[in-house]
């Protein structure tokens, strides 16, 4: 089950609970379906994932640790269909945990009173025990509301890790290089136009 719908669940739980105190009557929640914007989440080669499919847009940009490590790479697909962003990590660093938000205007992202952006309100995540040094989201265009020719804007978060002799010696926040939020963190997001299937 997805980090995503336990989230879901959870919300509607307190919800439930709320309501008890107040005094009325509850109604058990019912368990929701996966939502329609629920990524698949793969753990896989993101070359070899979009590899069958007819892309039709794609990019890239440096995922950047501790302000200033490359560690790797955030890699940007589309089809008419669907959407694919992934994570992919170089050398001994690898992948603990991931955070992804995408919008349609940069001022829709989760930010605090001082312009940073609140890694806890991103609708995407997972975790990874053990580590790993890929991970893909893929995202049904229609379920998200953008269209093939759209421009998307995305933030990507990471807790990366260096692991030397099956020990962790390093571990870092990394983010998606880009633009610079308004606030004092140094967390970025980016940008991409989704391509357009002739």
């Amino acid at each position: 089950m997805l980090p995503v719908r336990k989230m879901i669940v959870n919300l509607m739980l307190a919800a439930s609970l709320s309501t008890a105190s107040l005094g009325m009557a509850v109604v058990p929640p019912l368990l929701p379906a996966t939502p329609t914007s629920a990524p698949k989440v793969h753990v896989t080669s993101f070359d070899r994932l979009i590899g069958p499919a007819r892309i039709c847009g794609q990019g890239a940009t440096g995922l950047i640790a501790g302000r200033t490590i490359n560690v790797g790479g955030v890699l940007y697909a589309n089809n008419n269909t669907s959407l694919f962003v992934g994570y992919r990590t170089t050398g001994d660093w690898y992948i603990k945990e991931v955070h992804l938000e995408l919008v349609a205007d940069p001022h829709d992202f989760p930010m605090n009173e001082g312009g940073n952006p609140e890694i806890g309100h991103f609708c995407f995540y997972d975790t990874f025990d053990p580590p790993v040094q890929e991970v893909v989201f893929q995202f049904n265009l229609h379920d998200l509301g953008f269209e093939p020719g759209e421009r998307i804007y995305v933030a990507a978060h990471a807790v990366v890790c260096r692991i030397v002799g099956n020990e962790i010696v390093q571990q870092e926040t990394a983010w998606g290089r880009g633009y610079r939020f308004t606030g004092g963190s140094w967390a970025m997001f980016d940008d991409f136009r989704l391509g357009v299937c002739r």
